[in-house]
């Protein structure tokens, strides 16, 4: 297929990952036209499905991504991923495990990059396990109707929806760059780390951050409100200091910086996927099949997340029927 938009950025691909930036002159010479939408993923297995969900989405929208530099992705499958027609820029920069830091670094990364191209005029962050449930021009016609609301899942924290309100999230100290939660001994080990702070007091100071609010890890925003949450980021470093070893991070900074920006006002308290809170087959969020099919289309939401291959695959197909109709 031809490049769509002419040059494209450079992609890190290689092994140990380097990040190569390109100064601000050398992006805006890039020949690329003004689009609605761009796609922030990240993702860590299985590229022919990763491959699947670059197909599904409005092809019009430019894709910045980060592939878990713990995936075994081989060299073939990280050039297809690369070379696919609307991919801007390919990450493998960070280790991610579930529930650490380095998640929302990749997080803030692919939105750097995509913010300072500047040709977007709003960003969806998704994961590999995502996928859009309406056609191509009814997402644009959404968004077309709503240019300035921001799409955000959100609330203050503490909240009953977190065990004990949330607030140990950030007032304890969590290993999780470190461990892999998959894992029996090393949740134990989380576990007892946490017991022994529990039992010895130890609790961090939150006094210097801005009022907190939690909320879901992924969301749609303005590039300019993306745009604020970044110059807070960088303006206060000892935010991102703040939040290591802390559980789930993302969870938290996005909320709270939004929240406490300019943006706020524009805010609708709805992140626009369609997930399923209720446990299955050990999974939750449930990973969605062909039973949730009917309630997707039901829900106003414009993606659905966790599709995941083999379980997945029917529903996969079908939404895919519904985005090309």
């Amino acid at each position: 297929m031809d490049e769509p938009w002419g040059v494209k950025l450079i992609k890190i691909t290689d092994l140990p990952p380097t990040l190569l930036a390109l100064s601000e002159g050398q992006r805006r010479t890039i020949p690329w036209p003004m689009v609605q939408h761009a796609f922030l993923i990240t993702a860590y297995r299985d590229p022919a499905a990763l491959l699947e969900l670059l197909r599904s989405l409005d092809p019009s929208g430019p894709v910045y991504l980060h592939i878990d530099r713990r995936s075994s992705f081989s060299a073939d499958e990280l050039k297809a991923l690369s070379e696919y027609p609307t991919v801007r820029y390919v990450s493998r920069q960070y280790r991610v495990r579930w529930g650490g830091r380095a998640h929302l670094l990749a997080m803030l990364d692919l939105a750097r990059i995509a913010v300072s191209e500047g040709r977007a005029e709003r960003l969806h962050l998704i994961s590999g396990s995502d996928r859009p449930v309406v056609p191509h021009a009814e997402f644009r016609a959404f968004f077309e109707q709503r240019p300035t609301t921001e799409y955000l899942l959100h609330f203050p924290l503490p909240t009953p929806y977190w065990k004990g309100g949330g607030l140990d999230r950030l007032t304890r100290y969590h290993p999780l760059d470190l461990l892999d939660l998959r894992s029996d001994r090393q949740r134990r080990l989380r576990d007892l780390f946490l017991e022994v702070q529990s039992r010895l007091g130890i609790s961090r100071s939150i006094s210097h951050l801005p009022p907190l609010f939690g909320g879901s890890s992924w969301w749609s925003l303005t590039r300019n409100c993306v745009q604020e949450v970044l110059r807070v980021v960088d303006a206060r470093p000892d935010l991102l200091r703040s939040l290591s070893m802390t559980h789930v991070p993302e969870e938290v900074l996005f909320p709270t910086l939004v929240m406490n920006s300019p943006f706020a006002s524009f805010v609708v308290n709805d992140h626009l996927r369609y997930m399923d809170w209720t446990p299955r087959d050990g999974n939750n969020p449930a990973v969605l099949d062909m039973r949730d099919l009917d309630a997707i289309k039901r829900s106003g939401k414009l993606f659905a997340r966790k599709l995941d291959h083999p379980v997945s695959t029917a529903l996969i197909r079908a939404l895919d029927d519904l985005v090309n109709r």
